[in-house]
């Protein structure tokens, strides 16, 4: 049979009636004192209530100065049961008191937030890395201007730009910028979102004038790169295959973002196989010499990941010099945290350079051989 437990047995009556009183008298101190101070910023009574409702429970802290009392013996064992009652009910009584003091609409401020029924704005781009490349700008630019930028939830996208009484909550989502604010707010807006595009547009064709992404490309292939062992660690075994299957380019790229999604590798494997190809419309990854590295930063990915696959048959990949391509390297990486990304990229490169280490790649009978050549090549 259960056992029911009296309180006034545990504390006897003085000491309960005691503690009950120096609750209620903790709970005014908090609601008054810090709900007091709350209103010579800015809060009405509504929101001081729910500020000294929020900070009215007592915990460790408590608990622990009591103890520190009892042993000290600066406080007797009835005043310790007190307190430890008063931290009890305290405890309980925060939710019923935060959820009364929530009910309802009415605002906490004495100020009306101009961003209640905020209306929104939706921008959509070609892809995901304009989006990027619009979003960082747009809050380069309101930082200029004064705005307090903070980013609410990295992993969605979200920030918020603060100025006087102007409130802009932008999320960015894959291939579009979606930008909440007051509906007087919204021509602001506007007016930077153009600003920013503009910008960007004319710096783009003087990128165009000014710099020659094939020339580049070739150059990079041609130079040394550092080869350290967590570059090469990216390479394994289980992500190599010598009997590559595809006859097209969209088909060799599918081929290796599979082997990752069946070893486990991926998040979402046809996001990663959408941006890869997405990637490959700006620019071939076919380079000379028979290799392609075809690559991406995506969202369908946690960390920095390698499929390397052979055809010894080659099929036409685009490369630079005409030649089809018989080893190919994909490699992917989160759009937030790329890690190795570019540093593999450039190592990778600079080890095939090596005409005799392609020659015994393609020659390879097993996927650990063909990475133990690699390995050889790091300095």
């Amino acid at each position: 049979m259960g056992m029911m437990v009296n309180v006034s047995e545990i504390i006897k009556p003085p000491v309960l009636i005691f503690g009950v009183l120096y609750t209620l008298a903790v709970v005014l101190a908090k609601m008054i004192g810090d709900g007091g101070f709350a209103m010579l910023f800015g809060f009405n009574k509504t929101g001081a209530l729910r500020i000294g409702a929020g900070l009215i429970p007592r915990g460790e802290g408590a608990l622990i100065t009591c103890g520190i009392g009892l042993a000290a013996g600066a406080i007797s064992n009835e005043l310790f049961s007190a307190a430890v009652f008063m931290i009890f009910l305290t405890i309980v009584a925060c939710p019923p008191i935060m959820s009364l003091a929530f009910r309802g609409t009415k605002q906490g401020t004495r100020k009306q937030d101009k961003n209640e029924g905020s209306i929104h704005e939706e921008w959509n781009f070609e892809s995901a890395e304009i989006a990027d490349l619009v979003t960082s700008n747009l809050l380069s630019d309101l930082r200029d201007e004064g705005f307090y930028v903070q980013t609410m939830n990295i992993d969605e996208g979200v920030s918020q730009a603060r100025k006087d009484d102007i409130v802009l909550v932008i999320t960015e989502k894959r291939k579009s910028i979606i930008i909440s604010t007051s509906k007087s707010d919204m021509p602001f807006v506007k007016n930077q979102i153009y600003e920013v595009i503009l910008e960007l547009s004319q710096n783009i064709e003087k990128l165009k004038t000014s710099a020659d992404p094939a020339k580049m490309k070739k150059e990079l292939f041609d130079t040394e790169a550092r080869t350290t062992k967590d570059i090469l660690a990216l390479i394994e075994p289980d992500c190599l295959t010598l009997e590559l299957n595809g006859l097209s380019k969209e088909e060799i790229i599918t081929e290796l973002v599979d082997i990752l999604a069946v070893k486990g590798k991926l998040l979402d494997r046809d996001q990663v196989l959408a941006d890869v190809l997405e990637r490959e419309k700006t620019m071939s990854t076919g380079m000379d010499h028979g290799i392609a590295l075809p690559h991406a930063k995506t969202d369908g990915i946690a960390e920095t990941t390698v499929a390397i696959g052979i055809k010894k048959d080659g099929i036409n990949f685009e490369s630079m010099d005409g030649q089809l391509s018989r080893i190919f390297v994909l490699i992917v990486s989160p759009k937030k945290d790329c890690g190795l990304y570019v540093q593999f990229l450039a190592a990778i490169g600079a080890i095939l350079r090596d005409k005799d280490l392609r020659d015994m790649l393609l020659c390879s009978k097993e996927p650990q051989e063909a990475v133990e050549l690699l390995w050889k090549r790091r300095h």
